[in-house]
């Protein structure tokens, strides 16, 4: 296959890569964009398909080295710059957010602000109004002085308050408990240290070392003669001074 080139000269296809298609476009309307892609798409694929076959023909290789490295269009610098530039556009995108929220956040306590206030106005006008009442009716004395509004709620945080104190005196701990078994709860305590014949033949808490006036018998009987202890080693001056020699 050659392609004839301006001048005369004739190419060889491995030299020009020139590739037809069997469909014109010539005759296509201009403003029929759907129709025109078309047929640029549909094209494009006759020339890749017949440039493949002659390429494979040729015995040119075409499929990129997996070793293959391709230089950036973009220096290392640039794209420092661009990575920049995006990591600030998302922080400048994450403080609008957060100034949103934090005026929606202001807007909104001051919306709870204003009906706290006003539930507060109304509380008080209803707890005059008990109390005028209370007052003009004669038949009524002191014990039938109404509950006001804003002592409802105080009564239910005592009320909450105690029964947390409840909770957390059942909830002994056992230092509390070991003190309690130790000094004994309030209740009959006579006899709590009176000997028995158990409790006295029980030697498990007798200290040798604080009762050295022992019987030897019982001494020996209670396991208490044990081997001397080795003297300690004079001191270093005291063997440089030769008091130290054994005889």
């Amino acid at each position: 296959m050659k392609v004839k080139m301006p001048g005369g000269k004739d190419l060889t296809w491995e030299e020009s890569l020139v590739l037809f298609t069997k469909e014109s476009s010539e005759h296509l309307d201009a403003q029929d964009d759907l129709n025109r892609e078309k047929t640029f798409y549909s094209n494009t694929i006759q020339a890749v398909n017949e440039g493949v076959r002659l390429l494979l023909k040729n015995k040119i290789s075409f499929r990129r080295p997996t070793d293959y490295f391709a230089e950036m269009l973009k220096s290392d610098e640039q794209m420092k710059k661009v990575k920049g530039a995006l990591l600030k556009q998302k922080e400048d995108i994450e403080s609008a957010e957060e100034r949103r929220r934090r005026r929606d956040q202001k807007k909104f306590g001051k919306k709870i602000e204003a009906a706290k206030r006003v539930e507060k106005v109304k509380q008080k006008s209803d707890n005059q109004k008990k109390i005028k009442k209370w007052s003009e009716d004669t038949s009524l004395g002191y014990d039938d002085f109404p509950v006001l509004a804003g002592e409802e709620k105080e009564e239910n945080k005592n009320s909450k308050k105690r029964k947390l104190e409840q909770g957390k005196e059942q909830q002994v701990s056992k230092k509390r408990q070991a003190k309690n078994e130790k000094f004994k709860t309030p209740g009959k305590r006579r006899g709590d240290k009176r000997n028995t014949s158990e409790s006295a033949a029980d030697f498990s808490s007798f200290s040798v070392r604080r009762n050295k006036t022992i019987d030897p018998d019982l001494r020996k009987k209670m396991g208490a003669n044990k081997k001397k202890a080795p003297a300690k080693r004079p001191g270093k001056n005291i063997r440089k001074n030769g008091g130290g020699k054994r005889k």
